[in-house]
């Protein structure tokens, strides 16, 4: 049909979401709908692809970086590709402060390689930033350092459409050349702790590295088949031709749509099974005597009789402390499966909350000594706009914080655990 021609009816129904919740959901339907309606209303319809020159520069920047790396002879199992989705703050449904400190908390663990010390594991970090004007999400970031990169995105949806379109565009090739493949967003809070030297990474690698573990994320979810959740992630970079096979084999061809998001979220773990591999989380690993490697007999629960024979505490298993996962998906909705073992009451507690609050102000007042890490804005509740942007209600302070750095921080938050 004339008007057509750049018309991408996957891109069209995940960048207006409105569609496929009114029940537009093949391609037939989108395709009618958009000639009918959606090129009169102006609405997104194109591939989501990247600016091209962004792309470029992107990609000169990360070739130059593994040029450096061969150069100082460091070993391919020490390097890590980080991917790191930055919203677009015009259209986020999450509060603007919560989201901001997590950037800040990120963007000042990024280190810069030191290529004299061997054995650190070194990064470098891909930044997909969606927005139409300059998102300022990014100058939380070094980006005068060379293993970060800027990619610019005009529009886009969830972090996983950017993660599997990222994987798409450097190639299997470029991929394998990491030992390891990263995966977080905006929409996550962390690194707490290890945050010098790339310490967290190496907390991270040593997970994914025992044995034929694939897959390593903060938290794996019981609901439906067992699976990492993917607010933050890490693989091996071999997985990454079997993701990109059933991307374009089996997901793009589907004439019916379902939202990859939704999709993937489950699948990303099916394909790393069917590779052979196994799955961990850090909070089974923390949670069962650093056992490594996930079982659903050790590691899912859904009736009273599996609670019992596991014998496990339901509120101190269900609570993911910050120690321990060292990142926690902070700006929406809890993570708890209701039928499984962490309810979403027990998940949303009160301790959880405290204990970011409390987390937070340590690293503030350890920014105060050093100077590393940015001033944290002060209210996070002050903007909880759409959708309460994470936040859920006032809760004094806890006697251990001081006046002076308190004041920062006041806003409450939604936690999650799922096992």
């Amino acid at each position: 049909m004339p008007g057509m021609e750049n018309f991408d009816w996957r891109a069209y129904l995940e960048l207006n979401q409105d569609l496929p919740n009114g029940g537009v959901t093949s391609e037939k339907v989108a395709n009618d709908h958009y000639y009918a309606f959606g090129r009169l209303e102006g609405r997104f319809n194109s591939r989501i692809t990247p600016h091209i020159d962004s792309f470029n520069e992107a990609r000169e920047k990360l070739m130059k970086y593994l040029n450096n790396i061969n150069v100082n002879q460091i070993s391919p199992s020490k390097t890590n590709l980080i991917i790191y989705h930055i919203e677009d703050v015009e259209f986020s449904s999450n509060s603007l402060d919560v989201t901001m400190n997590n950037v800040k908390l990120f963007g000042t663990a990024v280190n810069e390689d030191n290529y004299n010390r061997k054995d650190e594991q070194k990064a470098f970090y891909w930044l997909n930033v969606v927005g139409v004007s300059e998102n300022p999400l990014i100058y939380n970031f070094p980006l005068d350092q060379s293993n970060i990169a800027i990619l610019k995105w005009e529009n886009g949806a969830e972090d996983m459409n950017s993660h599997l379109e990222t994987l798409l565009l450097l190639g299997y090739d470029l991929c394998s050349q990491f030992s390891t493949l990263f995966f977080s967003s905006t929409g996550v809070r962390g690194p707490f702790h290890s945050r010098e030297n790339n310490q967290w990474i190496d907390d991270y690698r040593q997970l994914l590295d025992y044995g034929k573990v694939g897959i390593v994320g903060a938290t794996i979810s019981c609901t439906g088949r067992p699976h990492v959740q993917t607010h933050f992630f890490c693989i091996r970079s071999a997985l990454v031709k079997d993701i990109l096979l059933h991307l374009n084999d089996t997901y793009l061809p589907m004439k019916q749509w379902v939202k990859l998001l939704t999709y993937f979220e489950h699948e990303i773990s099916a394909i790393v099974e069917r590779a052979g591999y196994d799955m961990a989380s850090m909070l089974h690993y923390k949670h069962l005597n650093n056992q490594t490697v996930f079982t659903i007999e050790t590691g899912c629960a859904n009736n009273s009789e599996a609670r019992g024979k596991l014998k496990l505490d339901t509120n101190k298993w269900c609570i993911a402390h910050i120690d321990e996962v060292n990142f926690l998906r902070w700006s929406g909705e809890s993570l708890g499966a209701p039928r499984f073992l962490c309810s979403k009451a027990v998940a949303m507690n009160e301790e959880s909350v405290i204990e970011m609050r409390d987390a937070m102000a340590g690293i503030m007042a350890e920014s105060l000594k050093n100077s590393k890490i940015p001033q944290l804005d002060s209210d996070e509740s002050s903007r909880s706009g759409a959708n309460g942007g994470g936040l859920l209600k006032a809760l004094p302070f806890t006697s251990s914080i001081s006046s002076s750095i308190s004041s920062w921080l006041t806003g409450d938050y939604a936690s999650l655990c799922e096992v």
